[in-house]
C-alpha cells in the first residue's frame, strides 16, 4: 500500500498509482537508481531537453493484478521508468505451479490518452493450471465455459503476447 511512495507518481494517472498501491503486495528491493538531468522546470521531459530514469531491482515480488485472478509470486525482476515509459521485466516468476520466464509488461507512454499495456512472456507448467485459469477466473464467463467439463493432464508451454488497451475512463477501481 506504500508502493507509490517510491515511484515517480507525478508522471502517472491517479488510477495507475492506486492500482500500483493495491496490486504490488510484496517483494524486496535489492537495488536501484535515479537519473535526472535537465532543467527542473521542463520536467516531465517530453522533448529532448532532459533525461529521467528510475530503476528498481527486486526479488520475491508478489503482484495481485486483479480480483478473481491468482497472484503472480516469486517475481525476480526490475521496474524501469524511462521518460514516459514504464517497463516491468521479470526474469522469473510463478503463477499457481507454472514457471514464468523472460516476461515483461510495458506501458510505452504513461501520458498518452491511448495508453496500452503490452505483455510478453513464456510460461511452462502443468496443463491443469491453464484449465484453472479458464474455469476459476473471469475467463469462465467467456471462453472458459467451454472447458468447464474438460479433463486435462501433463504439462504445457505458452508464449504470451498481449496488447491491452488502458482506457482509464472505463476502469472502475
Amino acid at each position: 500500500r506504500y508502493t507509490s511512495h517510491y515511484l515517480p507518481v507525478g508522471i502517472m494517472h491517479d488510477k495507475v498509482v492506486d492500482w500500483l498501491d493495491r496490486g504490488i503486495v510484496g517483494g524486496k528491493v535489492t537495488g536501484g537508481g535515479i537519473t535526472f538531468r535537465g532543467p527542473v522546470g521542463s520536467f516531465p521531459f517530453e522533448e529532448a531537453d532532459g533525461r529521467f530514469e528510475v530503476r528498481v531491482k527486486f526479488e520475491e515480488g508478489v503482484v495481485a493484478f486483479a480480483p478473481g485472478w491468482p497472484p503472480i509470486v516469486d517475481i525476480d525482476g526490475e521496474l524501469i521508468f524511462n521518460e514516459q515509459t514504464m517497463v516491468a521485466q521479470a526474469r522469473s516468476a510463478m503463477v499457481l505451479d507454472t514457471k514464468i520466464n523472460n516476461a515483461s509488461a510495458t506501458i510505452p507512454n504513461l501520458k498518452s490518452k491511448k495508453r496500452a499495456l503490452l505483455v510478453k512472456g513464456h510460461a511452462k507448467g502443468p496443463t491443469a493450471d491453464g484449465w484453472l485459469f479458464l474455469t476459476t477466473t473471469p475467463l469462465l464467463e467467456t471462453i472458459g465455459k467451454h472447458f468447464k467439463e474438460a479433463r486435462v493432464s501433463g504439462n504445457s508451454e505458452l508464449d504470451l503476447s498481449l496488447r491491452i488497451p488502458l482506457n482509464l475512463s472505463l476502469i472502475h477501481i
